[in-house]
């Protein structure tokens, strides 16, 4: 746990970085950069803020191993951005949990993978599919379940559930 509030994170290749408290980690105003190992492993994580908000740019691996919440909490403003080039994995969770991605939260999918391996990855906010890959197995499930969904690159899945999400512009699935 811990508070990156109005910091530049850059975890470096061959790097690890491991995020687990029974408190909040607050990244509010915050950019990180991951070319590494990012494991979440418990607690909340808190971004957003009004200037100029949360941005993470994953090249690496940033793998989910917990149902917990990505909130924006008490910072609200410009809620949290999460660009997605490397692999985005949820590895732990159980079917009748999950990990969420609440309104204020949007997942851009610009390349690489978004990998729901256990459990249930549900994404409340908007997000956009232009590039990459979605995989789900029979224990994995991804759930649109509220915001705008863009699925213009295509959305390649065994296991995505529309469950209150919008579809915007031309989807392919």
């Amino acid at each position: 746990g811990g508070i990156w509030n109005g910091a530049n994170v850059t975890v470096t290749s061959n790097s690890t970085v491991y995020l687990a408290s029974g408190a909040n980690m607050d990244m509010a105003n915050t950019t990180v950069t991951n070319d590494g190992t990012m494991l979440w492993s418990s607690g909340y994580i808190q971004g957003g803020g009004n200037s100029p908000g949360t941005f993470v740019y994953n090249y690496g691996l940033w793998d989910v191993q917990c149902d917990q919440v990505w909130n924006f909490g008490s910072y609200q403003g410009n809620g949290t951005v999460f660009n997605n080039y490397g692999t985005l994995r949820k590895s732990v969770g159980t079917n009748s949990s999950q990990t969420l991605f609440p309104g204020g939260m949007v997942l851009n999918q610009l390349a690489g993978m978004l990998d729901v391996q256990r459990g249930n990855f549900s994404l409340q906010g908007s997000a956009n599919f232009s590039g990459g890959f979605v995989t789900t197995n029979n224990t994995g499930t991804t759930i649109l379940s509220g915001g705008n969904f863009n699925l213009s690159g295509g959305l390649t899945s065994s296991n995505v559930v529309e469950n209150g999400g919008v579809p915007v512009g031309d989807n392919v699935i």
